[in-house]
């Protein structure tokens, strides 16, 4: 590390330059081994600093080892590996502080232990890289133009760190360090200067802000599918990948990707490499909506996580309209609604995500919507994009802008997540599972019909008996927890209507709440108040309802409110009808469903029976969809 410069004045060499003299002396001496002594206790699998689960690497080839340190591992500088690597000197990497640990040997690896990783060793980051993109017709075919770029480069000192070039010759892509931007955008545009005017090459661009990610590993070379699993990992961490680059040794991948992303990148890759080292997976859920639903569902996990302690389900986000609670650690579930309550935290959903965003490394994350808000609904494609899952009651979404739901589709088929939506129909009934295992399985729905709304089943069983008017049922059923947060989507049908549309989209049916016949019992004029004001003047619509039930009864009847959906006709509609007394659905009782499947197999229908309203049944359908996503 002491030096004398050639005039003989004393100095001191550059960073690691004892690595590289005692790297040198050895070669000089023909030593039967090196060491170099640091401050830990070798190399690890990934910086320590920035990666959980890191393994201390018993082995690594020359090769590997040139590989990592170029790519920013600190440990070692690359110029003390080639003096050993060239007479075949074992080097072993030491702490001083740890003499105990018998650290890191880099050699040929001829006999190494076999890792229990298949490819990737080793993963590291730089930082601080610009992008250079150079593309255009005007390169397809022209010899030297690779040559050009490095040459003029060079002339200004610019190193290039990493070089991409598609197989259609229309493009290179250079890795640089940022600090030399202007540098290299004034020299690169004085020697393509003649190009871009012809308009041969496109305008050379520059992204700042950016970082490489290096995978390293002998294990890979000849090894198949390893840059799909990188790049699959990748992409369900919602990193973007901006270029990638591996040589004829297969021995490292090089990826360019934002610099912003460096640390969840490297963690994301490490995880999915060294999975054996990850805790045994559990599910992070993040509540939007804590009202009645939201406040049974969090009672059955906390009772859940009573009866399994070793795999709970972690709460760690809360969220109201207005405020929310969010932390690293489960939130408790016994004192929650006080802690709400009491929360100076103004909700917001960004927060929740890049919070979140740390649990995805080891485990699957899920938002769950318990609201019937539309603005919620409409971050579920931003949440799947960016790696989280959704397990959604709320119908807003399936049953809103189709091009939406298609999007939607088109994700989970392209990427490892997963929406689950079971209680958006028939509350804690099996309705959506049967209807996808058909499609599965081959089967052909013809039709679906039925009783679909808990609520409607309820405030017409109730009516049916004659002695209540209809408001008196109406104010029972909210206070019940049975109707919507507003209960006109009840009473107009537009609760029933969109699980119709949902049903018929699992049907394969393109149909729209605009495309279904709706008979609403919401009067024109009640339509815009207020909540409260609605439920003041409901009474005043008594006498009208009443007549409809005397008119059934004289005729032996009684009112039922039935959906159908029919798959060959391609329509849905929604009426209240008279049935008669022995009519199957006259038979239902409380808040009971009762939907039939006619399909091309099942000569006589099949039919699903059961309470299709109220908080606890509905968050159980939540709680079995969040269960069947994260273990099954």
């Amino acid at each position: 590390f002491i030096a004398a410069t050639r005039e003989g004045q004393p100095t001191t060499l550059d960073r690691n330059s004892s690595d590289v003299s005692a790297a040198v002396v050895a070669a000089l001496l023909r030593a039967t081994s090196c060491v170099i002594w640091t401050d830990v206790d070798g190399v690890f699998s990934a910086n320590p600093k920035y990666v959980k689960n890191t393994v201390l690497l018993e082995t690594l080839s020359y090769k590997e080892a040139l590989e990592l340190s170029y790519f920013g591992a600190r440990v070692l500088h690359p110029n003390a590996i080639s003096p050993c690597m060239n007479l075949n000197i074992p080097l072993y990497i030491r702490n001083t502080f740890n003499p105990k640990c018998p650290g890191t040997k880099i050699s040929s690896n001829e006999n190494a232990p076999k890792s229990l990783v298949v490819g990737a060793k080793g993963f590291s980051t730089i930082d601080n890289i610009a992008l250079i993109n150079i593309e255009g017709t005007g390169m397809v075919g022209v010899p030297g133009v690779a040559a050009r770029v490095f040459g003029c480069l060079k002339e200004e000192g610019v190193n290039v760190i990493v070089i991409t070039q598609g197989s259609s010759e229309q493009s290179i892509s250079v890795g640089i360090d940022e600090k030399q931007v202007a540098t290299s955008k004034k020299v690169l545009d004085k020697e393509f200067y003649r190009e871009i005017e012809l308009g041969l090459l496109q305008e050379i661009s520059f992204h700042s802000s950016c970082a490489i990610l290096a995978i390293v590993g002998d294990g890979m070379i000849h090894t198949p599918g390893i840059a799909g699993k990188v790049c699959s990992t990748l992409g369900n961490a919602g990193v973007n990948i901006l270029a990638i680059a591996q040589g004829s040794s297969q021995r490292n991948i090089s990826i360019i990707i934002k610099a912003v992303d460096s640390q969840l990148a490297v963690q994301s890759v490490h995880n999915s490499f060294y999975s054996y080292l990850i805790e045994k997976p559990r599910a992070v859920i993040a509540l939007i909506g804590p009202g009645n639903v939201g406040a049974a569902l969090l009672k059955q996990i906390s009772s859940y996580n009573a009866r399994f302690p070793t795999n709970p389900i972690h709460v760690k986000a809360i969220a109201r309209s207005k405020k929310m609670l969010l932390s690293e650690t489960p939130l408790d579930l016994d004192t929650w609604e006080a802690n709400l309550n009491a929360s100076t935290m103004v909700t917001d959903l960004k927060k929740i995500e890049q919070s979140l965003s740390k649990d995805k490394l080891t485990t699957t994350v899920s938002f769950v919507d318990t609201t019937s808000s539309e603005d919620v609904a409409t971050k579920y494609l931003h949440w799947l994009k960016y790696g989280f899952n959704i397990v959604a009651a709320n119908k807003k979404f399936f049953s809103g802008n189709i091009d939406d739901y298609e999007a939607l589709k088109k994700s989970l088929a392209e990427r490892d997540v997963q929406c689950f939506y079971e209680a958006t129909v028939g509350a804690g009934l099996p309705v959506m599972s049967p209807l996808r295992n058909m499609d599965k399985t081959g089967d052909k729905i013809i039709k679906i019909e039925g009783v679909f709304s808990g609520t409607l089943s309820y405030l017409f069983n109730q009516f049916r008996a004659g002695n209540k008017k209809f408001s008196e049922i109406v104010y029972e059923a909210v206070k019940l927890g049975y109707t919507e947060p507003d209960p006109r989507d009840d009473l107009s049908a537009m609760d029933f209507a969109r699980k119709l549309v949902i049903l018929s989209r699992e049907c394969g049916l393109a149909l729209s709440l605009s495309g279904i016949t709706i008979h609403s019992l919401v009067e024109k004029e009640l339509e815009s108040v207020s909540i409260k004001e609605f439920l003041e003047k409901l009474p005043n619509y008594d006498k009208k309802m009443d007549q409809l039930y005397q008119q059934a009864k004289q005729k032996g009847k009684v009112l039922c409110f039935i959906g159908e959906v029919d798959a060959l006709k391609k329509t849905a509609s929604l009426t209240l009808q008279e049935i008669s007394t022995d009519h199957p659905l006259a038979s239902l009782s409380g808040t009971e469903n009762m939907i039939s499947f006619h399909t091309e197999w099942y000569k006589y229908p099949l039919i699903v029976r059961g309470p299709g309203a109220g908080p606890q049944v509905t968050a159980a359908g939540v709680f079995g969809d969040i269960l069947n996503l994260n273990f099954k």
